[in-house]
Parts: structure tokens; sequence; C-alpha cells
């Protein structure tokens, strides 16, 4: 498979195979080489339903802190709670991404590894949803805010994704999803 293989000290591509896509979803499977990753985005009024198909990936989720963000006024950056940071395999079940939870999340791959992916609706810049990249600029410890202090919030910064990131689309050729 082409993304198994190494092909120089570069970041490696991620493979993608598009399987569907209609007005109100699309289904697709991102391969991830090794120590691969997709970097920081965003689905914004989308919901995602992943599965890790083979292989580890290590996900970290962010949601949005309008609370704090509000609190800190940090111009030209987006204030985030980092509320997931675990490792899934196809032993986990199913993870989503919601509109408002865990929307923001980076994949890294800790084992090549395939994941299926159902996202509702497409991408649609006409309609607002476009992706966006972020990069983690600083961690913020004792953060208070009504809850108490939190040491999970970060300050990421709108970017344009590396200039050594790859995704290389695929012809699906399995069966007929629909």
């Amino acid at each position: 498979m082409p993304f198994l293989e190494k092909k120089s000290s570069a970041r490696a591509p991620i493979t993608y195979y598009h399987i569907y896509e209609c007005p109100d979803f699309t289904v697709g499977i991102f391969c991830i080489p090794k120590d691969g990753d997709i970097p920081i985005h965003d689905h914004p009024d989308m919901t995602v339903c992943s599965k890790v198909l083979f292989g580890k990936v290590r996900v970290e989720a962010y949601d949005e802190a309008p609370d704090l963000q509000e609190q800190l006024q940090l111009e030209n950056a987006l204030v985030a709670r980092k509320v997931r940071d675990d490792v899934v395999s196809e032993e986990t079940g199913p993870f989503a991404l919601f509109t408002k939870s865990n929307n923001i999340h980076r994949f890294s791959a800790v084992e090549s590894c395939a994941i299926i992916d159902v996202l509702g609706p497409p991408y649609d810049s006409s309609e607002g949803r476009e992706i966006a990249y972020y990069r983690e600029t600083m961690k913020l410890k004792n953060v208070v805010d009504n809850n108490g202090a939190h040491d999970n919030v970060v300050v990421l910064e709108v970017v344009n994704p590396p200039s050594d990131y790859v995704v290389e689309g695929r012809e699906y050729t399995g069966e007929r999803a629909i």
C-alpha cells in the first residue's frame, strides 16, 4: 500500500480514498503512515464520526472556550480547552466530533493506520464550512474560570497547513458504498 512506503525524510503523504458523497454527507478513508499526522484542523458546523480500521492513532481534541476568550482578550487567536488526548485503535469503538465538542482536532499515527470518516454536511465554502488549520502557540497554566483552575487551556493560531503536508487522493476500488 502506498501510504506504508517511506519515500524520503520529508513528511510522508496521507492517502485519502473517497468512497461516497451526497449533499448530506461524505465517506472516506484516511491512511496515515507511522509518525505522520493530520495537523490541528476543524470542521465548522459539521459532525464527524470516525472509526480506526487498523493501527493506532493519537487523537487530540479541543473545544473553543468563549468564556476564557473574553476574559483573556487575545487578538487574532483562539482560546481553547484541550478535552481529549489519547490513543485509539481498531479495538476502540467509533468516536464523534460535534459542531461544538471536539471539533478542533489532530490525528497523529502511533502506527500506520486507516481511519474511516463519515462527515456531514460536507465542506462547502459557500455555506461557511471551510477547513481551518491551527497551531498551538501557548499552553496556559492555572487559568481560573467559574469551575476552578485549569491546566488544559491552550492558545491556537489560525495558520496555513504545513508546506510539506500532502494528502494524496486515490480512487476507491472496493465495494460500491450505496
